[in-house]
């Protein structure tokens, strides 16, 4: 038994059920390393909900109990930090930004290269992919000359695009995703089946065509085991969004996590949460204005949706 009821936790353990009475209250210091961790979770959860229908089961590796959301969470982490304030959470904001999204056992498909420059280390000979190649020269080509990969592999593409809403600024994506079966007999056109901008040959490699626009993309290769199992070779987002850095930054945290009533480590106030500063880098390096720092600006007293809130 597991959850919560009422007043009381249950948790599983050694064949046991453990039942914990839940605290009457939390106390949220609002510190700088709590606020900085909690800032990053609402992008991932976006992030995650933009592909989850797109991979499902790409962690090999899960302990009982533990799902794919659960482990997307888990390895981006400490990844690519995305700061977004209130508003942009409220208005649900997501930034395309270069998550983990598979984990397995799997060579891993190594990439050098960004954007329309990227180029896969998957070999294709002299292979050039046109309108004309078929599923099955493709898949030819790629097994004969990659040890890594068999016949009826499965060999994807993922695509999250960037757009920003006009109106409100406010940025969101769009996931999509294709993939091949490597069918040495499957005569179809390749190109009709799968996205050109993860499908083009470039001396002599598999690698991205066209430039679909910012946002972030990679390949993932996976197999069936003949015990129903399946493998996955272990890929992250390969980062080719220019709106990235304005929420990646030092200022974006600031200005996020002050829509959120700031840092409780404010200056020369031990229980007052108020705006957190940014550090200085002129003056004597302290924080104050009249040595070249900025001045912590508390917050209103009463009257302003940011006072009290946490996030």
């Amino acid at each position: 038994m597991t959850g919560s009821a009422g007043e009381f936790m249950f948790h599983s353990e050694s064949g046991r059920t453990i039942v914990r009475e839940k605290p009457a209250s939390v106390k949220n210091v609002r510190s700088v390393a709590q606020q900085r961790t909690r800032m990053k979770f609402t992008n991932i959860i976006r992030m995650y909900k933009a592909i989850s229908p797109l991979a499902i089961c790409g962690f090999e590796d899960k302990a009982k109990g533990v799902s794919d959301y659960n482990m997307f969470v888990k390895v981006n982490m400490y990844r690519t930090p995305v700061f977004l304030t209130k508003a942009e959470v409220a208005d649900r904001a997501c930034v395309a930004a270069p998550y983990k999204i598979t984990d397995g056992s799997l060579d891993k498909i190594f990439v050098t290269g960004k954007g329309a420059n990227a180029v896969t280390n998957i070999d294709l000979g002299g292979l050039v992919i046109d309108a004309n190649t078929t599923v099955g020269e493709f898949s030819s080509v790629v097994v004969s000359l990659n040890t890594d990969y068999d016949k009826y592999d499965l060999l994807s593409f993922y695509s999250v695009l960037q757009y920003v809403d006009e109106e409100t600024g406010t940025p969101f994506v769009k996931a999509n995703a294709c993939s091949i079966k490597l069918d040495p007999k499957n005569q179809a056109p390749l190109w009709t089946l799968v996205n050109k901008a993860g499908f083009a040959s470039k001396n002599g490699f598999l690698a991205h065509g066209e430039s679909e626009g910012d946002g972030v993309f990679c390949w993932v290769h996976s197999r069936k085991k003949g015990d129903g199992s399946l493998l996955v070779s272990s890929q992250c987002l390969i980062d080719n969004n220019t709106i990235l850095a304005d929420y990646t930054s030092e200022d974006a945290y600031y200005d996020a996590v002050n829509t959120y009533g700031g840092e409780r480590n404010v200056f020369l106030d031990p229980t007052t949460s108020g705006n957190a500063a940014r550090p200085s880098s002129g003056g004597n390096g302290g924080t104050s204005g009249g040595n070249g720092g900025s001045t912590p600006t508390p917050n209103p007293s009463s009257g302003d949706d940011n006072t009290g809130d946490s996030f």
